[in-house]
Order: structure tokens, then sequence, then C-alpha cells
């Protein structure tokens, strides 16, 4: 592309048909060099990403916890959630086995905050307070979920689910057109 100048007149293109297949052709790679860039800056991002405190505590407890101690959890929250009176009539929790689950899992907690993940624990509190524990050991809980859900006896119950479910109804929704 060729520019002309006229003296107190703004330049003005004069343009030919090759330069015009040449200037699209490097407004195309501009267009994949900015895309490239773009990916890049992302990726480099992702890569440099700082996890935030409550994210590190939940990484922490997650490694430092096993699929026993994910379902001594689950036992705990069992047996809070059997306390409840709707729930309460699905199932006999007894005095001794509340105290024992409550220990063990007692236990447990101090081992993993003040042992395994003191600092991360400490930051996690600093940066958000005490909620912080709590949205750290979501992450286990829905460890020990999948562990549990993924037992044969367990997913033979939640199949029979299907039996009482009106498939007709759901297929609508379930199968969009």
């Amino acid at each position: 592309m060729r520019q002309t100048f006229a003296p107190g007149a703004p330049p003005r293109r004069i343009a030919s048909k090759s330069t015009t297949l040449l200037l699209l052709r490097d407004l195309h790679m501009t267009s994949i060099r900015t895309f490239c860039s773009a990916v890049m800056v992302t990726l480099l991002a992702m890569n440099t990403y700082a996890a935030t405190p409550v994210d590190e505590l939940s990484t922490c407890l997650s490694e430092n916890t096993n699929g026993k101690d994910r379902k001594l959890l689950a036992k705990w929250v069992f047996v809070s959630m059997a306390a409840h009176p709707d729930m309460s009539s699905f199932t006999q929790v007894t005095q001794a086995i509340s105290d024992e689950t409550l220990k063990a899992a007692g236990l447990l907690l101090t081992r993993l905050l003040a042992d395994s993940c003191p600092k991360e624990t400490q930051g996690a509190v600093k940066a958000v307070g005490p909620i912080a524990i709590q949205t750290a050991f979501t992450v286990v809980g829905q460890l020990a979920f999948q562990e549990l859900m993924t037992d044969k006896n367990v997913l033979a119950v939640t199949g029979e689910l299907q039996r009482h479910m009106d498939m007709q109804r759901l297929a609508p929704s379930v199968h969009p057109k």
C-alpha cells in the first residue's frame, strides 16, 4: 500500500488489488496473533493463579485425610443428622455410638487443623473468619460423599429411585430437542 502526501493535506492511501489482499492477510494474521496472545496470557494467568487461603486449607485437609478419615466424618454428619426430629425415626443411634463417633471426629478435626494444616488454618481464618473452616471441610465432605455413593449397596438403593419416577414426564426436560 502506498501513501501520497500533498502539502497541507492529510495522507491519502492508494490501494491496489494486491495491496488489499495483503492488507486482509495482515489483518487475519493480526487477529490470529491477538487470539494466540490472549490464549498465552490466559494460560500464564492460570499457572500463576494464587489459590485463596480457603482453597489452600481445603487442599491440605483433602491431602491429609484418607478414606477411613472421610468415612468417620460422614459418620459424624450422619449421627448429627439422626438427632433431628424428622430424621430420628429412620435410625437408632445409641448414646454410646454418638459419644464414640463424636470423640473420634473431634480427635480427627484437632489433628487436621492443629497438626496437619496449622498454617493453612491460620491463613484461612485470618482471611475470612471461622467460616473458612466450614467452607474448607465442604470439599472433604464432597470427597466422603463420592466415596460412599460408589458403594454397590448404596448404588443399588439409589438406582431403585428410578422405579418411582415418571420417566415420560421427565423426558422433555432430560432430553430437550
